[in-house]
């Protein structure tokens, strides 16, 4: 395998080319892999694909449940997976290239995708598989990678609109499809990339039906091998001298085409341009690399920030201010978000370009996590449910206390049961959080479906807008029970249920 760091604008973290079965693919290029002919003699086996495919037509099946009810274990998978993207993403760029540590790393991102699968965190199963999909790839873990994309296809089913899902799906089709060409089953390979297209098209998604166009015209087709060279010709003795006279004659005009042929050694050196992330939160970044010194190179370099979304390209967040490339080649600086970044995957790459404008080149992509947006020390979030206020139809208050949140809105969604997944079952007004933290909220009570005398309930509360719109990732509590009680206090009581 031959993995490269990606050299263009809108690549994903990881980019690279590897050997799979029949073809060569091109991973972590707009709109998906690209598949690029090779010679019989490059080819590889297919049955390690094969078997990660399974049998035709079985491509989209349901991922495999690696947690089997023990949640616990994926809840840690998801907090340590931050860790094991870096490990990978090192991997792939030839440095940690212990099996077993790549194998634990690897499932601890399966697991992460079971739990966020198992707990209806669909947007952070979707975010993290494109994130690791192409850094499996070119670790070559297949059965790993087809999982990664399983669950990408089987999360989109839950997205909000048709044109997410759409986004979602279409990549998957792709690259499964692009697989199955590589794995020699064009006739299915069609298939898949067919579907690909068309809802590619469906959401005018130009640059991924450029991609897959492309696949599709490759599927099914073969580099003919090369023809055996023919017999060298070998002179006589008597050929020889005439051979000799003919170079004597010829030399000043060889000598002349020599010199004519030489390489350039005026060009530019390579740059040795890298960057590495030393500190990062939602509001900073800090980095520091190397990059060249060579005099048709700017003597400075910049640093830009991308989200990875569901789209197929990354979303541009920030740029650094220019950081002064020091006579030995280091640079430092740092970048500040505002607002502050949303939790999810982002990536940092360092750009230096060529003094006379002419091009750039660029670093690595160094990835990082940002958990979402919550109170430094969650554990001091607190909600208080005041249980004798419960009456059927009849407003009840939800309080609580936040840290780093001041100004921001708040609602709470009551859930039955004891998890906060499923069917909404009450929520609150959106407040506005003072500048203690402190919070009060209003739960409608009334409802079609009433609340069950003694039955348990879980209240988790997020940040919306003003007028209650929540966006994605702003859970800022855990799920907290509570028993729903109608039996009035006695006559100087207080309400007792504190939940932390």
């Amino acid at each position: 395998m031959s993995s490269k760091a990606g050299n263009g604008e809108g690549q994903h973290p990881a980019s690279g080319r590897v050997v799979a079965g029949v073809c060569e693919l091109e991973v972590g290029t707009p709109g998906g892999s690209r598949l690029i002919l090779i010679e019989p003699s490059a080819q590889r086996p297919t049955k390690e694909l094969s078997d990660a495919l399974g049998p035709s037509g079985s491509e989209l099946r349901a991922p495999t449940d690696f947690l089997k009810g023990v949640v616990e274990d994926g809840s840690k998978a998801a907090d340590a997976v931050d860790h094991s993207v870096a490990l990978l993403q090192a991997a792939a760029r030839g440095g940690e290239a212990d099996p077993a540590t790549i194998k634990i790393a690897v499932d601890t991102v399966l697991k992460a995708l079971n739990y966020f699968d198992h707990e209806r965190r669909f947007e952070d199963e979707i975010e993290l598989a494109r994130t690791v999909a192409d850094l499996i790839a070119l670790l070559q873990r297949w059965w790993e990678l087809v999982e990664t994309l399983l669950h990408a296809f089987d999360g989109a089913k839950h997205l909000a609109t048709s044109q997410a899902t759409d986004q979602v799906q279409g990549w998957v089709l792709h690259e499964l499809g692009s697989l199955s060409t590589c794995a020699d089953r064009p006739s299915r390979a069609r298939e898949l990339l067919n579907r690909a297209k068309t809802a590619r098209e469906r959401i005018q998604d130009h640059e991924g039906v450029a991609a897959t166009n492309q696949n599709l015209a490759l599927t099914g087709t073969r580099i003919a091998p090369l023809p055996p060279r023919p017999p060298r010709w070998r002179p006589t003795g008597r050929q020889w001298c005439g051979i000799g006279a003919v170079a004597v004659a010829l030399a000043g005009i060889a000598s002349g085409a020599v010199v004519e042929h030489q390489v350039d050694h005026s060009s530019p050196p390579l740059p040795a341009i890298s960057l590495v992330i030393t500190h990062y939160g939602p509001t900073s970044l800090a980095f520091k690399g190397t990059a060249e010194t060579d005099s048709t190179f700017n003597d400075f370099v910049d640093v830009r920030v991308y989200k990875m979304s569901h789209s197929p390209l990354p979303r541009f967040v920030e740029i650094s201010p220019r950081s002064h490339v020091s006579p030995d080649g280091t640079f430092q600086g740092t970048i500040k978000f505002s607002p502050r970044l949303k939790g999810g995957y982002y990536f940092a790459e360092a750009r230096q370009g060529l003094v006379d404008h002419q091009g750039r080149e660029l670093s690595g992509h160094e990835s990082f996590f940002v958990k979402s947006q919550t109170p430094a020390t969650p554990a001091t979030e607190t909600l208080t449910i005041t249980p004798f206020d419960q009456v059927q139809g009849t407003p009840f208050t939800i309080s609580g206390t936040s840290t780093n949140l001041e100004g921001q809105y708040v609602v709470v969604f009551v859930y039955p049961g004891p998890r906060a997944v499923g069917v909404v079952q009450d929520e609150t007004s959106a407040v506005q959080i003072g500048a203690s933290g402190d919070w009060k909220a209003t739960a409608t009570g009334s409802l079609d479906t009433p609340y069950e005398n003694g039955g348990t309930y879980t209240a988790q509360a997020v940040i919306s807008d003003a007028g209650g719109t929540v966006p994605a990732d702003t859970v800022i509590s855990d799920g907290d029970t509570f028993t729903w009680t109608e039996a009035s206090p006695p006559e100087g009581s207080t309400p007792s249920s504190n939940i932390p």
